[in-house]
């Protein structure tokens, strides 16, 4: 996957000097990621920037390589070559700190079967070091908060795909993350539980003081371009579809990161 950073006047950065160069403090900074498995490269020199209070769209089709940019980004495998900074830092230097500061769902809802969805969010909340006083009333208002209040006594093993799928994103909220990584996070969920996504990403990025910024990933346009602020387009994306995405991210007054 090759990805080519361009700032939001349109003009690339150069290839010698740093990508923050002359521009604000950033969260996180992607410098040619790459992953290769038996000399074959899935991932392919991806660069891009989000600063304090952005939510980059990272918008690709099947087998273009967004999963395995994200299991990257949270730590899950090497990279095989390239660098994740956070802050100005190589997350490798602290990975658990980096993680510690970091909400991430997968595109898969594997969860515990046998716990009842609000078990499963205080399990959660007991993993990250949340206090009790502080763990279950925030449970509860996240639970109504997606319409999950009547079912959370009930098994995950009763759960519908959405239903599943709200937990994780719960489950990622719960410690206030500094960053927010999400894989096709509107996969199936309803139109009011993606209105409610889409407003807690708002509400999370405009969050400045504590630098909240989310990182999304969806093969949909559509669903991925409302509530971004800047977009970057994986390999092999079809030349028509760019130039839509393009388009439609200008219209959203976001800045578009072009492959080469």
């Amino acid at each position: 996957m090759t990805s080519t950073h361009r700032h939001e006047s349109g003009a690339d950065f150069p290839r010698n000097q740093p990508l923050t160069a002359g521009v604000k403090l950033t969260v996180l900074e992607v410098r040619n990621l790459t992953k290769c498995y038996n000399n074959i490269s899935v991932v392919e020199r991806v660069s891009f920037v989000i600063r304090p209070g952005e939510i980059l769209g990272y918008l690709g089709p099947n087998g273009a390589g967004k999963s395995t940019t994200v299991k990257m980004l949270a730590g899950l495998i090497e990279p095989t070559s390239g660098s994740i900074e956070f802050n100005g830092q190589d997350v490798r230097a602290d990975l658990k700190a980096f993680q510690r500061r970091l909400g991430y769902v997968p595109e898969e809802p594997h969860l515990y079967p046998h716990l009842s969805g609000r078990e499963y969010l205080q399990l959660v909340g007991r993993l990250r070091g949340i206090a009790r006083r502080l763990l279950e009333p925030k449970t509860d208002a996240l639970l109504r908060l997606v319409g999950l209040w009547e079912d959370r006594l009930s098994p995950l093993a009763s759960y519908s795909k959405g239903m599943r799928q709200k937990i994780l994103l719960l489950a990622a909220l719960l410690h206030d993350p500094q960053i927010l990584i999400l894989d096709e996070p509107f996969s199936g969920l309803d139109v009011n539980a993606a209105m409610i996504l889409r407003s807690l990403l708002r509400s999370l990025a405009e969050r400045k003081k504590s630098s909240s910024t989310a990182h999304m990933c969806s093969r949909s346009w559509r669903r991925s371009a409302t509530p971004c602020s800047s977009c970057a387009a994986a390999k092999w994306w079809p030349t028509t579809a760019w130039c839509a995405s393009a388009r439609s991210c200008r219209n959203h007054r976001s800045k578009v990161y072009s492959r080469s």
